[in-house]
């Protein structure tokens, strides 16, 4: 069995709710060998890694949705501002969206406690360690 993925979804890396948004993710670090943990928002690559570097996240993979394919996909893109919704997403190892989060007002935090436990508990009860 492959490893549930949870998908943080912030609009820009270098805003202060999506710096908050993702260090709090990269702090669970009891699930880091039973899941996988990303971030995408629409900053470049160069960018989130010049972000991750200056932050020390290591423990999100970083992607960049800057052709905002992902977010046109996902109905998350935003033209007005060019940017991706705020939004967390858990997906189990089938590929299944078992867990969603959408934060109505872009400088909402989502709820980091309920989504790290329904991660936490899904991998209990697949034995995932």
């Amino acid at each position: 069995m492959g490893k549930p993925l949870l998908i943080s979804v912030v609009p820009n890396i270098n805003t202060r709710v999506c710096t908050t948004q993702t260090i709090q993710f990269n702090r669970a670090s009891d699930l880091v060998t039973a899941a996988r943990f990303v971030t995408i928002s629409t900053n470049t690559c160069a960018e989130q890694l010049d972000w991750c570097g200056i932050k020390g996240v290591t423990s999100m993979e970083m992607l960049s949705d800057a052709d905002a394919s992902f977010g046109e996909a996902m109905a998350l893109y935003m033209p007005t501002n060019a940017t991706l919704a705020r939004a967390v997403f858990i997906v189990a190892p089938s590929g299944k969206i078992i867990y969603r989060e959408f934060m109505t007002e872009q400088t909402n935090e989502p709820d980091y406690l309920a989504a790290l436990n329904f991660i936490r508990k899904f991998c209990a009860l697949n034995h995932l360690r």
